[in-house]
């Protein structure tokens, strides 16, 4: 059967469910490059990528279906401006994800930032930085037994289901579970976790328990958990935060480690100041370490601003971690100093 009326064909349209929703697609990112005096085991000069944040490209869809449900879905590659690749694992390996969200809350399907990331991100003054930011200290492993050196506790992970209640940037409560298969070897890349998190007029506080199975032919599966409590509180221009951090693992060999941060911020615009400084203590062990960041920045515009980051890790024992790029040699002690200056643009 043929439909000829254009009168008729019109009058389908306009009642058919498709017609009555907006889709919205946008595209945004971040470009952010500085360069720094760096000294580990070696001193170099190097340009690095994301001294206040890391660079990338997103990609964002949102469709309306009305009574306040919509269905979305990001798509976020990072790059590293001083040499142009990829990061987070190439592709859009930042975040990859498809969700659908009403009054009941949301339920979001694909590689995202853990429960974890997020509320460290609401609290900390440098963020979730990987370069500079003293929440890093958290998922360190040195001074652990050689088989979870390469198992941090994840900021992101792939092929996760989460369902959440709540938005972490909005005033209230926000519940969230998160869960992900092990779909390579037995119990390989198997997560779960769960998070609480309150947000008021001048204040957040958070708590995240999560759990990320391992295991291969040659090692025997083992877990590693990670529990974290933090809060920011604000007092006219200043903001103060406080961390407290715990991993552990059942891996042959692992030691405890727990990592508590106090961090503070003041900004008088367009000029802002931040510091953190964050104490590692590895159980059992002289391996622990302490970390210094300090930082200034001077807002160009809501787009664009100007920074400076400096940094002191002391190593103690054996310790070997490695912020702000350096190259730290295994078992070694040295500390890390860096000093750097950067630019980041939003778009």
């Amino acid at each position: 059967m043929s439909i000829r009326s254009p009168r008729l064909i019109t009058c389908l349209l306009c009642c058919t469910p498709l017609a009555a929703t907006a889709q919205t697609v946008s595209i945004g990112g971040i470009v952010d490059a500085y360069v720094a005096s760096v000294k580990g085991t070696s001193r170099t000069v190097q340009v690095g990528d994301g001294g206040s944040a890391p660079s990338r490209v997103n990609f964002s869809i949102r469709e309306g279906l009305g009574s306040g449900s919509s269905v979305y879905a990001r798509l976020e590659m990072g790059l590293s401006l001083d040499d142009g690749s990829a990061t987070f694992g190439g592709g859009f390996g930042s975040q990859a994800y498809v969700g659908a969200a009403g009054r009941w809350g949301a339920v979001e399907l694909g590689r995202q930032l853990t429960p974890l990331f997020q509320n460290l991100l609401a609290t900390s003054p440098f963020g979730v930085n990987p370069n500079w930011g003293a929440a890093q200290m958290i998922p360190k492993t040195d001074g652990q037994g050689s088989s979870i050196v390469s198992l941090a506790p994840p900021m992101r992970q792939s092929n996760m289901v989460r369902y959440r209640y709540g938005d972490v940037s909005s005033p209230g409560l926000r519940v969230e579970v998160a869960a992900a298969p092990g779909e390579g070897d037995v119990a390989v890349g198997r997560y779960l976790a769960a998070s609480v998190s309150h947000r008021g007029s001048n204040h957040f506080i958070s708590y995240t328990n999560q759990r990320l199975n391992s295991g291969t032919a040659a090692v025997k599966a083992f877990h590693v958990d990670t529990q974290v409590l933090s809060g920011k509180y604000d007092v006219g221009a200043i903001s103060l935060s406080a961390t407290y951090g715990e991993t552990s693992s059942n891996a042959v060999g692992a030691l405890k480690a727990s990592t508590a941060t106090l961090g503070a911020s003041y900004s008088m615009a367009p000029h802002v100041f931040l510091a953190e400084a964050s104490k590692r203590d590895v159980k059992n062990s002289t391996s622990d370490a302490d970390l210094l960041v300090l930082g200034y920045q001077y807002q160009f515009s809501q787009h664009t601003l100007l920074y400076v980051r400096g940094l002191n890790l002391q190593n103690k024992g054996k310790a070997a971690n490695a912020m702000a790029r350096a190259v730290v040699t295994a078992n070694s002690g040295n500390d890390v100093r860096a000093i750097a200056i950067g630019l980041r643009k939003n778009f």
